[in-house]
């Protein structure tokens, strides 16, 4: 292979040589692998907070009821009638 580049590069070029072609692979398949990581990455941003899966929105949920507790915006009944309807 390093002979058929120093080939190339003396201006020995076949037409029926697939050296160039090689290149083109290689260059399709970075593009892909681009296109994806920056789909999945659109993906994770987009979509990453809306998903209930591990029950992580009602832990959230919870932790911002203890917090207006502490902060004095609800009472203890208020709160604890937010705990009983999160849990439910």
């Amino acid at each position: 292979m390093f002979a058929q580049v120093l080939a190339d590069l003396n201006g020995n070029y076949d037409m029926m040589d697939s050296g160039s072609w090689n290149w083109g692979w290689v260059m399709m398949l970075f593009w892909l692998a681009v296109i994806v990581i920056v789909a999945v990455l659109i993906a994770r941003s987009v979509g990453g907070g809306s998903s209930n899966s591990g029950g992580h929105n009602t832990d959230d949920a919870l932790e911002i009821a203890k917090k207006r507790l502490a902060r004095g915006e609800i009472n203890k009944k208020e709160f604890d009638e937010i705990r009983k309807a999160i849990k439910d």
